[in-house]
């Protein structure tokens, strides 16, 4: 038989009892059938896989047992409430964008938007591409890529909210057609929703849900960051920027070395695992094994072992006027150019949560054109770098590597932070500037490019999650895109006696022709002194370096390497071997396991560990003799008592 008739035949010989065993689970027809088909559709998939044909109605009730656990535990996540039910309860949300937009129409006006973001635009929001993906598809740096999205979204946006304004929309009619209603639970995964969502819209919502105890409507997807509505002029550049056509040797140096170094990188681990979203503590007690009575006692004793916490900041000072430097992506016409100073970490592994820079805007412009920040650490100079290669600028000692720390960038555009805008002063003036003048030895010297005056604005940002950092030097470089104009980084005082800390080091700067290389904007390209870039970090310390915060920690001490939840427990740490962490023994080896078995299942309700993991685990807690021992050493004293009387 071929791979269709072995197929039906399966699903003939198997059919009944699967739908038999899924409505022994649900209790409910239609849920059942989408059980079974579920199951059968793995098997399509992975069926060919399984070596021992004899084994395949194990197979299938297997499969389906995992897809039924997995369904239940959603819905815990997310209890379902039709509207009729909690109307009372649900927020006001507008639903003209939801009645007069369906996917055609998007579709229709993402070909209206300009076509050098139309590519991006499609393969990030409907083909769910990462950003490095698209870059190779299109053969552009990612900084472009991410500029691109940007910006096509920014019109995407304007070309829909003019039609909904009384223009015709993209279907050519002056009216909408009839929105496509569907059932979200049964939508085929697409992100066409996200790029409604991050064009401003807000569905019609068609079912609720609870979270954190709060009803609220189901939203279509992920959110990303909301964009600023006014157009993008990329051609307009009040600091004096050149807008040479973009060459497609942009960048190439540095994502060349980039993955030239992925596999040389040092030894140093940058930790950025984000904390689970919804910890469940009553799990974790119940691993342990405590009862209500006790489950204070825990908490206390928790409490007390809690790590010493322990605040973590930085800072440059307020800008001193002397110098501001260009820092932006790379955008149609604009390339990347980048600015860096250093920081230090002295002891402990650290999370850094906010960070704040100063920099200029063009004079007259709105906060709301900032439209995307971007952070990136490095380490310094010769980490991360191709020390063997012929460099291009008169010195590479104590400069940022050739690439950044890929785990402790940050970027709006895929909701890794957020950032605020603040105005400062409307009128602010720096002595000298670099913008263009970045140049490679022997005509590095350039002695800047003369006074730039712009407003200055305080840049606030929030890292989620935060940047995990062990005790180092490092380089910060921020990144701003604007929708007109560019971002110069301000320079902040530079003291020397006593330096601002042991070992500071200057600014440096490169754009994507010097890349990988970087000049030092003072001894280099001004041709004397030293300069600061004006920036702050703060964060808190994380002694055990398992991504989680001391002030958090409730288990410090955790082992290198381990996967903890929210609270920075393992399950080693929750369901230890020598006794429930509450205090005591084990009763026998099976209220261990017991206590292994629901902390894995929490850990996998938490998106910690695969089903697959949490299975080994608790295999290995099986073979283990944790708690095995106990019966017979009390027996051994009782005898031993008996027999002293």
């Amino acid at each position: 038989m071929n791979a269709t008739e072995q197929f039906e035949a399966t699903v003939n010989a198997h059919y009944e009892r699967v739908f038999k065993f899924a409505m022994s689970l649900t209790r409910v027809e239609s849920d059942a059938r989408d059980l079974t088909q579920q199951t059968f559709y793995v098997w399509a998939t992975k069926g060919h896989q399984l070596r021992d044909i004899s084994k395949t109605k194990t197979w299938l009730f297997t499969t389906l047992h995992r897809a039924f656990l997995e369904a239940r535990r959603r819905q815990t996540w997310f209890p379902q409430h039709s509207l009729e039910e909690v109307a009372d309860q649900l927020p006001v949300l507008s639903t003209e964008f939801a009645n007069q937009a369906d996917c055609s129409q998007v579709l229709r006006a993402l070909a209206m938007v300009d076509e050098n973001y139309q590519a991006a635009v499609a393969l990030c929001c409907l083909e769910d591409c990462s950003y490095r993906n698209i870059a190779a598809t299109l053969n552009v740096p990612i900084g472009t890529v991410k500029s691109r999205i940007a910006r096509g979204i920014t019109q995407l946006r304007e070309i829909l909210l003019s039609n909904s304004a009384g223009d015709s929309f993209p279907n050519g009619t002056e009216s909408p057609p009839p929105p496509v209603r569907t059932n979200l639970l049964r939508r085929p995964k697409t992100r066409l929703p996200i790029l409604a969502v991050t064009l401003g819209w807000r569905p019609e919502p068609l079912n609720a849900v609870t979270m954190n105890g709060t009803l609220v409507p189901r939203s279509l997807g992920n959110r990303f960051p909301a964009c600023s509505s006014h157009s993008p002029r990329c051609e307009s550049d009040s600091f004096g920027a050149v807008t040479s056509p973009r060459s497609s040797q942009m960048r190439k140096n540095k994502q060349t070395m980039k993955h030239v170094m992925m596999n040389e990188r040092n030894k140093t681990n940058v930790r950025n695992e984000t904390s689970a979203p919804h910890p469940l503590r009553s799990r974790a007690l119940a691993a342990l094994g405590v009862t209500k009575m006790s489950a204070g006692a825990l908490g206390l004793l928790l409490l007390v072992s809690q790590a010493s916490a322990a605040s973590f900041s930085f800072s440059t000072g307020n800008p001193d006027g002397k110098i501001a430097t260009l820092s932006r992506p790379s955008s149609p016409g604009k390339i990347q150019t980048e600015t860096a100073d250093d920081f230090i970490i002295v002891s402990n592994t650290t999370l850094i949560s906010q960070a704040t820079f100063t920099g200029l805007i063009p004079s007259g412009a709105p906060l709301s054109s900032a439209l995307n920040v971007e952070i990136e650490i490095y380490h310094v100079f010769p980490n991360d770098s191709d020390t063997n290669r012929t460099l291009h600028v008169p010195t590479r000692m104590n400069s940022p590597g050739d690439v950044e720390i890929d785990g402790a960038t940050r970027d709006g555009l895929d909701c890794s932070l957020s950032f605020s805008v603040t105005l400062v002063n409307a009128s602010f003036t720096a002595s000298n500037s670099v913008v263009n003048g970045i140049h490679a030895a022997t005509n590095q010297t350039t002695h800047g490019e003369g006074p730039m005056t712009g407003e200055e604005v305080l840049i606030s940002v929030t890292f989620n999650p935060p940047i995990s950092l062990p005790p180092g030097h490092y380089f910060f470089r921020p990144e701003v895109l604007l929708s007109s104009g560019d971002f110069l980084w301000l320079s902040a005082p530079k003291p020397t006696a006593p330096p601002l800390f042991v070992g500071d080091l200057q600014s440096w700067i490169r754009n994507d022709n010097l890349a990988p290389d970087w000049l030092r904007i003072g001894a280099d390209i001004v041709g004397a002194g030293a300069f600061n870039a004006s920036f702050s970090l703060s964060g808190e310390t994380d002694a055990d370096g398992d991504g989680v915060a001391d002030s958090l920690d409730l288990c410090p001490g955790t082992p290198a390497g381990a996967i903890v939840d929210a609270n920075g427990c393992s399950i080693d740490q929750i369901a230890p071997c020598s006794g429930p962490a509450s205090g005591g023994t084990w009763k026998n080896h099976g209220q261990y396991v017991s206590a292994v078995a629901q902390a894995a299942e929490a850990f996998v309700e938490q998106r910690l560990v695969s089903e697959a993991q949490a299975e080994e685990i608790v295999a290995q807690a099986a073979q283990s003799n944790c708690g095995a021992n106990r019966s017979a050493s009390t027996a051994h004293r009782s005898n031993q008592k008996h027999r002293n009387r």
